[in-house]
């Protein structure tokens, strides 16, 4: 199932040879969100259906790594300005971390007290306001070239 991670991030580089990394970015997370309802009415629905939900699984783990996992790498460098974009990046990579912090340690308790399949309808509201925030604030002119890369 970890091996899928590779054919997400190879879809990602597909990808942005055909569009900009704020689409990638944006429709990952919608991709995802959808990823994370379906194994979540699975999960809730039909339990014993090992099969769909493994196949589902699979679906998520390659949603995962693709989108947002390679947009997280692209787009401090092609929105902040070279002078600041070391400092924006690592602030940027900090924040993310402290997402994960918040993400590991809510994901027992709300496990524990209601399920799999409502956990799997938190990540995948988490999912639909990144795709909202990256629609609502990342210029329309992000893309992985043009004058919007200035480079060192």
């Amino acid at each position: 199932v970890m091996m899928l991670g590779v054919v997400g991030n190879a879809l990602s580089l597909l990808t942005l040879s055909y569009c900009s990394v704020r689409w990638l970015n944006a429709w990952g997370f919608v991709i995802q969100s959808v990823a994370f309802v379906l194994v979540g009415l699975v999960a809730m629905l039909n339990p014993d259906s090992t099969s769909l939900l493994f196949a589902l699984v699979c679906l998520l783990m390659v949603s995962l790594t693709y989108g947002p996992n390679v947009a997280t790498f692209i787009l401090p460098t092609v929105c902040f300005p070279a002078e600041v974009r070391s400092t924006y990046h690592g602030l940027s990579a900090a924040c993310a971390k402290v997402g994960a912090l918040c993400g590991a340690f809510l994901f027992a308790p709300i496990h524990d007290s209601f399920g799999i399949h409502v956990m799997m309808f938190v990540l995948s509201g988490v999912c639909a306001a990144g795709a909202m925030l990256s629609f609502g604030t990342l210029g329309v002119g992000v893309s992985t070239g043009g004058a919007s890369y200035d480079p060192v």
